[in-house]
């Protein structure tokens, strides 16, 4: 964590954001280990290995808060409680245990590093952006990584202390923690303030969340007039069905997602036009990712690339394209949405 992020983010607990920063250890400008403590209710919040937690007291992990109060002389009770969200609490769960296996098997997996170098690789390339860039759910830090290294400014936030501490070594081994801001904070109610990032990005995460349309209108707020907005999910396809036997057959991955895994056209058309974001919608994948699984990344790519060009080009065919993407530039003010 930086010192600046400070002029970026609010209290989750009172939404005050003035704080005082106890820094414990700090290492070429970093804060490795320090306490964050709101001055308007008292609320503190640790800084563990260079990633700032400000998730709301109902999700925090009091194993890991307890831990941390006794390491360095704190007041345990200022950890507070957790167990009312029951969904966001799974998520947590899920993936403190699966996090490894789920970077093995998704993120490593030649279709998913074919499909970010063709849809959010290209976008980032072809797009002008003014830092920073706010990332929703980064995970693992596979899209945190490509942004970083063009020496782009980021925040990253997601549920999951786990993914980001992985998303994290990876910065820190290409030696580029500078451009990185990590932090444990919810989609749905970012500690971030508004109207201060130039793009938000939020990757295979809206079908992990049971009220998407908040997570994209809460984005929107974080976003300058002009900012840029991209997404990709997976969508509700006429043939989903096919995948999903599929899947039975030969399982590639497991999958915590929410109730309403699959994102549709017309939702994500209307989150995006409520929240005051001009969109533009694409589709990628109409064969299934089982079929990449023993290819080089060189022949994924060609084979996901030339595939969608074909399918892309017949008119109606995208009703059975496998994600769906949306790439938008914020139009009105965030107070008006």
């Amino acid at each position: 964590m930086h010192e600046a992020i400070l002029s970026y983010i609010f209290c989750p607990t009172c939404r005050k954001d003035t704080f005082q920063l106890k820094k414990i250890r700090e290492e070429n400008g970093e804060i490795i280990e320090g306490v964050l403590t709101c001055l308007g209710c008292g609320a503190w919040y640790k800084v563990d290995g260079g990633i700032l937690d400000l998730l709301p007291r109902h999700l925090r992990r009091t194993e890991l808060y307890t831990q941390f109060s006794q390491l360095h002389g704190l007041s345990v009770d200022a950890a507070g409680q957790n167990h009312t969200d029951k969904q966001k609490l799974e998520q947590i769960a899920f993936f403190k245990k699966d996090f490894e296996s789920y970077e093995e098997t998704v993120v490593n997996s030649p279709y998913f590093r074919a499909l970010t170098t063709l849809t959010f690789r290209r976008w980032l390339d072809t797009s002008s952006i003014t830092p920073p860039i706010l990332e929703i759910a980064c995970g693992t830090g596979q899209q945190t990584v490509i942004m970083v290294q063009k020496r782009i400014q980021v925040i990253a936030i997601d549920l999951s202390e786990e993914m980001i501490r992985m998303a994290r070594q990876k910065t820190n081994r290409a030696g580029l923690c500078e451009y990185v801001d990590y932090i444990v904070a919810d989609a749905e109610n970012p500690p971030l303030k508004e109207r201060m990032f130039g793009a938000c990005v939020c990757c295979g995460a809206l079908h992990h969340i049971n009220n998407p349309g908040k997570v994209i209108q809460e984005s929107a707020r974080r976003l300058r007039k002009g900012g840029l907005f991209y997404t990709i999910d997976p969508h509700d396809s006429r043939i989903r069905f096919l995948f999903d036997l599929l899947m039975r057959m030969w399982k590639l991955y497991d999958e915590q997602a929410s109730d309403n895994p699959l994102i549709n056209r017309k939702d994500l058309a209307a989150w995006l036009n409520k929240a005051g974001i001009e969109n533009t919608i694409k589709y990628s994948t109409y064969i299934p990712p089982h079929l990449f699984f023993a290819l080089s990344d060189k022949a994924a790519i060609c084979l996901l690339k030339n595939s969608d060009a074909l399918f892309n080009s017949i008119p109606q065919f995208s009703i059975l394209a496998g994600n769906i993407i949306s790439e938008g530039v914020q139009t009105i003010p965030a107070e008006e949405t």
